[in-house]
């Protein structure tokens, strides 16, 4: 995760039922954009983006999102923007 913003809306309490949406945004060559909103009811508790980059493991150096990974995404939400 390079990138968490997050917006807070009127707080939750103890007892609130609350609905969480995540999806993807947009997926880039290394990085993918997931959009985050949380409802008590129809009113809107937070909303925000979290920018998650794909990197190597040992040099830490960026990596395109795998095909098969944006593949995935897309059967399950439809087709993400590419770059």
């Amino acid at each position: 995760m390079v990138k968490p913003t997050l917006e807070y809306h009127p707080p939750a309490r103890y007892d609130s039922e609350i609905r969480v949406y995540v999806h993807t945004g947009q997926i880039g060559n290394s990085s993918t954009q997931m959009l985050v909103k949380m409802y008590r009811g129809e009113e809107p508790l937070v909303s925000g983006e979290i920018i998650y980059v794909k990197a190597n493991d040992a040099t830490r150096n960026p990596q395109s999102v795998p095909e098969e990974l944006r593949k995935a995404i897309g059967a399950l939400e439809g087709s993400p923007a590419h770059p």
